[in-house]
């Protein structure tokens, strides 16, 4: 390739396709970040994460019978068609041919394909299943004017693989005319020659903290051989943080000289600050968690309560996934000291959490559970980040006391809606938040009361002030133009050969 081309870039889409936490979130606006690039042209890599065994090869041009398999394609990774399913289970032909498939695909074959999508046809599928529950729709037309690559390889046969006890062939997605694939956490599944292996690095948690994960020992072992195979095969690290830089350094040395940081973007549907209580009471009673749909009468009666009187309207937000590393019990322990010290002082505080359920969350669930019945606390689920902008902003405060973190989004979200930031004093924080947050000991449920009741019952003092200003400054580090310059630098380091030495 020589200098004056742009590279050709293919980013790995497949975890864009999960919920709204931070991988997602990340994939899906790293994908627009790249998209406003003049320095690249880039692509999308779309296959399936989980066991389905997609048996889909295309060839050139698009006939009836092709027009069907992109359909069917798109079908299964968008919902598992139970119903399909169960129909071939009983005939057993189909089942045995199926299981044959499957398994051949899992431990033995060796190279898979890619096939462009050549038919405009599928762009409002692949934009709803992948993109829009994190984007604009303004972003619509930006995306699709990418390319975008299927391959019927799917995450389960690399990991089966990875974590065997036996020694396994990886896996091979045929990338020829690719100079970059970039793969959201490590996935060292072999590329074409000439092509580079650009892995975006979010945390080392699985490995240093394992028992914060529903299988502990997979997690750690997976993570580890995931990476060794990566930097073996010449991976280059960009990570979210620079206290992850320096983890992943530490904790694998050999990938001295092939890391660099490029934080978080943010969205730009976070610009500023909104004032709408009637748009966030129809928010709050449409996203009530099923979890608890006993409780949803109450709330919506109180909900529509508050539209009377919406400034008596008080409480802290909480944006994390239900799982023991978001450090829900200490928050729901200080939230109930706060609350009782507040009502004192006039204030009837409630808490409302926005979280899907993730793992070990059984002891979580049973202390929300009275809370929720109390009328104290509120579980939501699956809120768009435009819906995210009014739960900010009417905030007294947002509540981020998590255990371990590779960035933290929703802070610096809440930050460019002028909320006040309450987060726990871990070295991520201090890198991405700076002064910006109102820090606590996260194992002291009782410091992260008192910062509680503190910035709710002076949210109009100067030091509380001071910091919400900081905030809208800080935030501004992880704008899309701040990015833009950044993977701009790392694609002209790559044209300049700084990652074509070889490996130490």
């Amino acid at each position: 390739m020589s200098v004056s081309d742009k590279p050709k870039v293919l980013v790995d889409l497949s975890l864009a396709i999960l919920e709204n936490s931070g991988i997602p979130l990340d994939t899906k606006w790293l994908f627009r970040q790249l998209a406003t690039s003049k320095k690249i042209d880039l692509s999308g890599l779309i296959y399936s994460i989980d066991r389905q065994n997609i048996d889909f090869s295309l060839k050139n041009g698009v006939d009836r019978h092709k027009l069907l398999r992109y359909s069917q394609y798109i079908a299964l990774l968008s919902s598992f068609d139970e119903e399909t399913n169960q129909l071939l289970s009983k005939v057993f032909p189909l089942r045995l041919l199926k299981r044959l498939r499957h398994i051949y695909k899992i431990y033995f074959k060796r190279t898979f394909k890619l096939w462009e999508k050549e038919s405009p046809m599928f762009n409002d599928a692949i934009f709803n299943i992948f993109f829009e529950s994190g984007l604009a729709s303004s972003d619509r037309d930006l995306i699709l004017q990418s390319k975008f690559y299927f391959t019927d390889f799917f995450k389960h046969a690399l990991m089966t693989r990875v974590n065997s006890p036996f020694p396994a062939m990886l896996p091979k997605v045929d990338t020829r005319g690719f100079d970059i694939v970039i793969h959201q956490d490590s996935t060292p599944v072999e590329l074409s020659k000439g092509t580079l292996k650009v892995i975006r690095y979010h945390d080392p948690i699985p490995l240093t903290s394992p028992d914060m994960f529903k299988n502990p020992h997979g997690n750690a072992t997976l993570h580890y051989k995931s990476v060794s195979l990566c930097a073996k095969q010449g991976a280059v690290y960009v990570c979210n943080s620079g206290p992850v830089e320096e983890e992943l350094l530490e904790l694998f040395p050999q990938l001295e000289g092939r890391t660099t940081t490029i934080p978080y973007t943010i969205s730009p549907i976070y610009d500023k600050k909104v004032k709408d209580y009637q748009t966030l009471f129809d928010i709050l009673e449409m996203r009530q968690s099923p979890k608890f749909e006993k409780t949803h009468p109450m709330w919506s009666s109180y909900f529509n309560k508050m539209r009377k009187t919406p400034k008596k309207f008080r409480y802290i937000a909480e944006v994390a996934t239900v799982e023991p590393r978001k450090n829900h019990l200490r928050a729901l322990r200080a939230f109930t000291i706060a609350k009782s010290r507040l009502k004192k002082k006039g204030i009837d505080l409630k808490f409302v959490i926005v979280g899907g359920l993730g793992w070990k969350y059984d002891r979580i669930l049973k202390e929300l559970q009275p809370l929720i019945t109390r009328g104290d606390v509120v579980l939501m689920e699956n809120m768009h980040p435009r819906e995210l902008k009014y739960l900010f902003s009417h905030a007294d405060a947002f509540l981020f006391p998590t255990l371990k973190e590779g960035f933290g989004l929703p802070p610096v979200e809440a930050m460019l809606c002028e909320t006040p930031v309450i987060s726990s004093d871990i070295k991520v924080h201090r890198w991405v938040q700076g002064e910006a947050a109102h820090y606590v000991n996260p194992y002291d449920f009782e410091d992260i009361a008192d910062k509680i009741e503190y910035v709710v019952a002076n949210k109009s003092k100067k030091d509380v002030q001071d910091k919400i200003a900081k905030g809208k400054v800080r935030a501004r580090r992880y704008s899309s133009s701040e990015n833009e310059k950044r993977w701009d630098e790392f694609f002209d380091d790559y044209k300049a050969g700084r990652y074509d030495k070889p490996l130490n």
